[in-house]
Formats: C-alpha cells, structure tokens, sequence
C-alpha cells in the first residue's frame, strides 16, 4: 500500500517500534514501501510489515501489519485476507491501528472472514506505544 508524507512515516516508525521490541524473535521488516521479506508457499506472495520468527527453527510466529489513519479501508482488507491465508497454519495475525481505528478494523476483519488479532499503537513526542490485546507467544510447532 503506498503511503506518503505523515502517514508514511509514522507507519515505518511503528514498524520499527515493534520489531525492536521484539524480543526473543528475530525480526524482520519492510520499511519505507521496500519489500525486503515475504512470506511464499500455495498463495500469493505478501510482504506483510513485519515478520517475527522463533531465531532458531526460523518458523513464523507472528505477522504484523501496520496500519495508518489512511490506510484502513476495504483495499487494506483486501490485503489482510492475502496475509492472513500466508500466516494460516504458521502463526499469528495481528492488525495495528490507531485507537480510534480498531472498531473500524474489526468491521472489515467480520466483513472479510479475517481471523486477526487487532492491536493499537499511539505516538506522541516520547515515541511510540504498541499496545497488544494478549501477549506475543510463540506459536506452537506443527510437524506433519
């Protein structure tokens, strides 16, 4: 999703935020509308935001995409529903959204089937607060 000015950097400082705060995962960004890492397999590729892995097997454990006051509409959804078939069976989806954002998010997530977990994140002249609604586990290993 291109986003310009304010908006867009905002999105890559929240983006920053997470993956630094990550810890126990080996982080793993797009930043700046580069796509650095996807996920691939028997679906289109996505380049979600940000990729967190178990460090040692490299399994996903949870995919993040960030989302600005502009860029939460059915076109985003369009892409969640993309990302949200990439994580199925790897881990854990999650949406964030301003606060004002999330009964919004959760609307299009029902509209579209997508099963996600919607957290917020604020900024002020401190920096930047993620606020997740559960803790960040790491998923459990599924073998064949």
């Amino acid at each position: 999703m291109l986003r310009v000015g304010l908006d867009a950097w905002l999105h890559d400082r929240v983006v920053e935020t997470v993956a630094a705060q990550a810890s126990g995962y080996a982080a793993y960004t797009n930043l700046g509308g580069h796509h650095s890492i996807c996920l691939t397999g028997s679906f289109p590729e996505v380049s979600p935001d940000v990729i967190l892995c178990d460090p040692e097997s490299f399994l996903v454990d949870h995919v993040v995409q960030v989302e600005t006051e502009g860029s939460i509409d059915p076109s985003a959804a369009r892409q969640w529903v993309n990302i949200a078939r990439a994580v199925h069976g790897r881990g854990q989806f999650w949406i964030l959204v301003p606060p004002f954002a999330v009964s919004t998010a959760a609307r299009l997530c029902q509209q579209y089937g997508i099963p996600a977990k919607i957290g917020t994140w604020s900024a002020d002249s401190r920096g930047v607060l993620v606020s997740w609604p559960a803790p960040l586990h790491a998923a459990p290993v599924r073998r064949p």
